[in-house]
């Protein structure tokens, strides 16, 4: 006789998690995300500042240290490819839109120079007319590729 798998618990918004589901949480997404070599940003527009994840960084030869803005990563966008980027991230970020954002391109590492071909997927996230996140997911593609 099949039996019905097991539900989370009901609770209440403030509560939805403990701080150890919250943990184990976390680390299966740190995981996930490295294991799939994507890199994460979640940026908050108003403040105009985000939190770039290591593989983020190691994808664009970004330091742990450096804080970055949405400005000083279009300043990574390869040139031939940059007026291109930067208006569909422009559109992305328009309350009027979708809010997305799906683009190959290629950027030039901070560190090193070294061009590379970069898949970028982002949602805008709205409240009212005003952008409030925009949540990026990026990966390399190989070399050549676009």
């Amino acid at each position: 006789m099949a039996t019905d798998p097991p539900q989370p618990p009901n609770r209440e918004p403030a509560a939805l998690y403990t701080p150890e589901e919250l943990r184990a949480s976390e680390e299966r997404f740190r995981l996930a995300t490295k294991s799939a070599g994507v890199g994460v940003l979640d940026y908050d527009v108003e403040a105009d500042r985000g939190f770039w994840s290591p593989e983020t960084r190691a994808l664009l030869g970004i330091s742990e240290s450096r804080l970055m803005t949405l400005a000083e990563g279009f300043e990574l966008l390869h040139p031939d490819d940059s007026e291109h980027v930067k208006g569909a991230m422009t559109a992305a970020l328009d309350p009027g839109g979708s809010g997305a954002f799906e683009e190959e391109f290629r950027i030039r590492r901070a560190d090193t120079g070294e061009t590379r071909w970069v898949a970028c997927r982002c949602q805008t996230i709205f409240e009212g007319a005003a952008e409030i996140q925009a949540q990026v997911i990026a990966r390399r593609l190989l070399d050549g590729s676009n």
